[in-house]
C-alpha cells in the first residue's frame, strides 16, 4: 500500500492500431485507471471519500457499433466521490447517498502521423469537455429473502466547457447551449425466481432542462432519387423520456450464464447532444475448462438525438468469442462480430455521421496484465 490511510489500484493498456492502406490512420490506444478510496483512519465510518482517474480509448459516437470501429479517440475523466456507506434507517431498510463532481475532456486521436490536409467535417473525430455535479440517493429495503426493492434519485448539473456539437444546419452550438440539469427518480427491485435463476428490473423518468437558447435549426437533405427536402425544427428547452432496465439471468450450471435483457434510457453522445437509447440483448457465456471460455450475443437497439424514439436509427448486432488464458497475466482470444445499421429519417439522420451500413469482423487479441498492482 501506499500508506494504510489509503486503498489504491492502478492500472494500464497500451495498444497500436496499423492500417495497409491507409497510414495516416495509424494510432496508438492507451487505457489507464488510478483510483484511491479512503481508509477509516483517513475519514471515519460511515463516511467515504474516492478519487479516480481514467483514460479511455474507445469510438463513442452512438452510431459506431461497439467492437467494429478501428478509428479510436482518448478521453479522460476525472472524479471526486463523497458519501455514506448504506445506513439503516428501519429494519431492512438501508440508505445510500453519495455525491460526485466529474470532469470530463476529449482527448483526441494519438494518430502517428498528422496530416495537414483539412479533414473532412463529416469524418473527424468529435468530442465534447464539461463539468457534472451529481447527488444520488438510494433507499433499498429487503422485503423477505427472494425480494429487495429500491427507490431511487439522481439529480446532477452538466456545465459543457467546449464541444464540437453542431445545429442540424452544421453552424457549432454554443457551449452554454448545451448545458442542462437532469433529474431521474425511479424505482427498481430483484426478485430470486428460483435456485439458479435471478431477475431484476428498474424503471423511471428521466427529465432535462437545458438552460441555453434551443434555436430553430434548418436543413437541406438530397435525397436518393435527387429531390431535395428542406426541414426544420423548434428545439424543445425541456425534455422528458421514459426509462427502463430488465433483466433475467439463468445459470444452467456453474460457469455458464444465459442473460436476457431490455433497456431504454437517455444519455449523452460524445459531442455533447442528449440522446434516447433502447436495446433488446440475449448473451450466453460458459467456462468450459478452467483456462478456457466461451461467448455469444445478439442484440437489438435503437437511438435518437432527443427525447423520443420517432424515425430513430436501428442497429443488428451479432458476436460470438473464444477465450483461453495462457497464464495468470496472459490471455488469447478469438471471434466475430456482425454489425448492421439502418439510418432513421432525414432529419434524425443528419446528426450522425454514419448512414446505412454492414460490417463482418474477426478479430484476434493478445491481452496481457500485472498481478498485484491493487493494495
Amino acid at each position: 500500500p501506499l500508506t494504510p490511510a489509503l486503498k489504491t489500484s492502478a492500472g494500464i493498456k497500451a495498444g497500436f492500431l496499423v492500417f495497409s492502406e491507409q497510414d495516416d490512420e495509424n494510432r496508438m490506444t492507451l487505457d489507464t485507471a488510478l483510483q484511491a478510496d479512503s481508509e477509516p483512519m483517513l475519514v471515519p465510518d460511515p463516511f467515504k471519500v474516492s478519487v479516480a482517474s481514467r483514460i479511455s480509448s474507445t469510438n463513442g459516437r452512438a452510431s459506431v457499433a461497439q467492437g467494429t470501429a478501428t478509428r479510436q479517440s482518448q478521453v479522460h475523466v476525472g472524479s471526486l466521490t463523497i458519501g455514506v456507506a448504506p445506513q439503516a434507517v428501519m429494519e431492512q431498510t438501508t440508505l445510500d447517498l453519495n455525491y460526485n463532481l466529474s470532469r470530463q475532456d476529449f482527448l483526441g486521436e494519438f494518430l502517428f502521423k498528422n496530416d495537414d490536409e483539412e479533414q473532412d467535417p463529416r469524418f473527424e473525430e468529435r468530442g465534447s469537455d464539461f463539468y457534472t455535479n451529481a447527488i444520488t440517493a438510494s433507499l433499498k429495503r429487503v422485503v423477505n429473502d427472494r425480494l429487495e426493492a429500491s427507490f431511487n434519485n439522481a439529480v446532477n448539473y452538466q456545465t459543457f466547457t467546449n464541444s464540437d456539437s453542431s445545429d442540424i444546419d452544421g453552424v457549432p452550438v454554443e457551449e452554454g447551449d448545451l448545458d442542462r440539469l437532469n433529474y431521474r427518480p425511479s424505482l427498481g427491485g430483484s426478485y430470486k425466481l428460483a435456485e439458479r435463476s435471478l431477475a431484476n428490473a428498474s424503471v423511471g423518468m428521466d427529465f432535462t432542462k437545458f438552460q441555453g437558447d434551443q434555436a430553430e435549426r434548418t436543413l437541406t437533405v438530397l435525397n436518393p432519387d435527387g429531390t431535395v427536402t428542406t426541414i426544420q425544427r423548434q428545439p424543445d428547452d425541456t425534455q422528458s423520456s421514459l426509462f427502463f432496465s430488465t433483466a433475467v439471468n439463468y445459470f444452467p450450471t456453474q460457469g455458464s450464464s444465459i442473460t436476457l435483457s431490455a433497456d431504454q434510457s437517455a444519455g449523452t453522445d460524445v459531442d455533447g447532444d442528449r440522446l434516447t437509447m433502447r436495446s433488446f440483448a440475449l448473451d450466453a457465456g460458459s467456462q468450459i475448462f478452467e483456462s478456457f471460455s466461451v461467448g455469444a450475443g445478439l442484440r437489438y437497439s435503437q437511438f435518437n438525438n432527443g427525447d423520443s424514439l420517432s424515425g430513430a436509427t436501428e442497429r443488428y448486432e451479432g458476436t460470438v468469442s473464444a477465450r483461453y488464458h495462457i497464464s495468470q497475466t496472459l490471455a488469447l482470444a478469438l471471434g466475430y462480430n456482425y454489425a448492421q445499421q439502418k439510418r432513421g429519417d432525414a432529419a434524425e439522420a443528419a446528426f450522425f455521421a454514419d448512414g446505412d451500413y454492414e460490417t463482418n469482423r474477426v478479430f484476434i487479441s493478445l491481452d496481457g496484465g500485472f498481478v498485484g498492482v491493487a493494495s
